[in-house]
């Protein structure tokens, strides 16, 4: 009797093992795995709007095709930095990339009417321009150089910020301000009577502690969630630039997708624009909020100053060359 019962254990065991067998089969076939696995490069931090927007980018690709497609995020510069994964994008190293308007304008010789400062009164007037014929000219330009551009996306405003006292425009001289490569930015800099010192982003950090810069200029969100405020406490509000961030992909990669996916990617890309800028104008207001809380100093600019900085940014547009028209007191109206 023992035996028997024994026996019919065993088979139920059997058959147990055996159905779940089957049903994980089942289940894998039914959730099969992505036909193609794509990797994706940011610089900037996970809880950072860019990081949270390229996720629901990844998200919103592998929904919509069926999970076909799988874009891999790596925040935190995991790939390197902007300007390295830049190129790394061009080769078709990385496939798609989130990087700054500066690290790629060299390509782009039209993108130098995104790079003056004070040059959009309002934020509608730059998407106007960007979602527009100027988007549309700097794409066809990144494209001959290997580079697919997918959307635009917002990077804030930029302000200068210090490890000196900032409250005014006689300030700026006892600045030296690490920039990234920019002539028209540098040029400006030194207009106002600062320095600059040209660097990657991501060495500006250890710049500031070892002394080699006392300032720099970013948007009030990367200022905060970068944490250059431990070091530079003191946040010029002068706004001076508003330049955006850019989504790309690797013509190397892109010319391996169907016609079919690339237009899906595109609508995810431009969708994913429009999340990430709302994201943006919640998250400026966040991080102002918590530098007060720490003891930053947020200090606005007086009309006063903000004639000097335009004449400043005025004066860098003659010595480079580039029509200045746009600085005339008459054409300008205030954000």
């Amino acid at each position: 009797m023992k035996r028997a019962l024994l026996f019919i254990l065993l088979i139920a065991c059997f058959c147990i093992v055996a159905l779940e067998f089957y049903f994980a089969r089942y289940i894998e076939a039914d959730d099969p795995s992505p036909e193609i696995t794509l990797r994706y490069a940011d610089e900037q931090p996970e809880d950072h709007p860019d990081s949270k927007a390229a996720r629901f980018f990844s998200e919103l690709v592998y929904n919509k095709t069926g999970g076909r497609i799988q874009i891999k995020i790596c925040s935190n510069a995991k790939l390197g930095d902007e300007q390295s994964v830049a190129e790394q994008v061009m080769y078709g190293g990385i496939d798609f990339a989130r990087v700054s308007l500066l690290t790629i304008k060299d390509f782009a010789p039209s993108s130098v009417s995104m790079q003056l400062p004070f040059l959009y009164a309002t934020s509608d007037e730059m998407w106007d321009a960007l979602d527009g014929r100027i988007g549309e000219d700097i794409f066809s330009e990144l494209e001959k150089a290997g580079i697919i551009g997918l959307s635009w996306y917002d990077a804030g405003v930029r302000s200068f910020y210090s490890s000196k006292p900032i409250s005014s425009f006689d300030d700026m001289s006892a600045l030296k301000v690490g920039i990234q490569e920019n002539s028209i930015l540098k040029s400006f800099i030194e207009e106002t009577g600062a320095c600059s010192a040209e660097m990657v982003y991501s060495d500006m950090y250890a710049c500031f502690r070892a002394g080699i810069i006392n300032s720099a200029e970013n948007s009030i969100v990367t200022y905060q969630t970068a944490e250059h405020y431990l070091l530079a406490p003191y946040f010029y509000q002068t706004e001076h630039l508003h330049i955006p961030d850019i989504q790309i992909a690797s013509s190397d990669t892109w010319n391996q997708i169907s016609p079919e996916d690339q237009s899906i990617i595109l609508r995810c890309a431009k969708e994913s624009a429009q999340y990430e800028r709302a994201l943006w104008g919640v998250r400026e207001r966040e991080a102002e909020n918590e530098l007060k809380k720490a003891g930053c100093m947020i200090t606005a600019v007086s009309p006063g100053d903000m004639l000097k900085f335009r004449q400043a940014a005025a004066a860098a547009c003659v010595k480079l060359g580039i029509d200045n028209s746009p600085y005339n007191e008459e054409t300008y109206v205030s954000e």
